[in-house]
């Protein structure tokens, strides 16, 4: 759960380890969000791939207690990935941003 939570924020469901999800970015500043259970130490990597030939979304993650934890590589053009090693154990959730999406853990 993130501290601020936008009107626009559409929450997606769980994604577990290895589990490829797809989805849309309806509108322009929508927020799709994800939950993941992680463990303390837990290296997390999220790949995020356009659909169809848009530029590759990007994700934010939020820790168990609402707060940001990282954000992925904003810089690429066909997949952008979230690297990071999990500070503690909990519900995470990752918000994906910018048209369609391939969510890939």
């Amino acid at each position: 759960k993130m501290l601020y939570t936008p009107a626009n924020y559409d929450a997606q469901g769980s994604i577990i380890a290895g589990e490829t999800v797809s989805g849309t970015v309806d509108t322009e500043g929508d927020w799709d969000g994800y939950t993941y259970r992680g463990t303390a130490g837990e290296n997390l990597v999220i790949a995020l791939r356009p659909v169809a030939g848009d530029i590759a979304p990007f994700a934010f993650l939020y820790g168990p207690d609402g707060l940001f934890v990282d954000i992925s590589n904003e810089n690429e053009i066909t997949v952008n990935r979230l690297a990071t090693q999990l500070p503690v154990a909990g519900e995470y959730t990752v918000v994906k941003l910018q048209n369609k999406a391939i969510i890939e853990t």
